[in-house]
């Protein structure tokens, strides 16, 4: 080794120094949903109790930790109530339909095969909508006559 004695030890800590600036890197990305990978991102899911499905990608189940967070702070209009829903259930936003027949009153359409989580949906909407607003869920045929839906002379028969 050439050099001053201070030369000599910045040789000797400079390594060190950035391997710990890498693992502090790496800690600070483990902790934040956005940014965790893995197992980093399982134990967020431990925190949310929300479990990771079998083979499901860190993308998808980054999303759906989101959504688990975003529950409580949504402003509970028809397009946050179709994201959630879509986040929480995995499926497609065209998959959800929202639709609000009057004031106060909402209609959520769902494919059949989620009515088994019904308690689960009832308590994420529920959460996510003001208080006095009621909200009608509908797991299969069409509630509405989507082609009178919005027509100002269509009439409740």
């Amino acid at each position: 080794m050439t050099g001053t004695n201070y030369q000599k030890v910045l040789n000797i800590i400079t390594p060190e120094l950035d391997e710990l600036y890498t693992a502090i890197t790496d800690v600070k990305k483990a902790i934040h949903v956005y940014t965790a990978r893995g197992m980093s991102l399982d134990n967020i899911g431990v925190l949310l109790d929300f479990e990771r499905s079998i083979n499901e990608t860190d993308e998808s189940y980054r999303n759906g930790l989101i959504n688990t967070i975003n529950i409580n702070t949504i402003a509970g209009t028809k397009t946050a109530i179709r994201q959630l829903l879509s986040n929480y259930l995995r499926i497609e936003e065209s998959e959800v339909i929202v639709r609000e027949t009057v004031p106060n009153y909402i209609i959520v359409q769902l494919p059949p095969e989620f009515e088994i989580y019904d308690l689960d949906i009832k308590d994420i909407i529920y959460r996510s909508v003001s208080a006095g607003v009621y909200v009608g869920i509908y797991y299969s045929g069409t509630y509405w006559d989507d082609a009178n839906w919005d027509s100002a002379d269509s009439e409740w028969s």
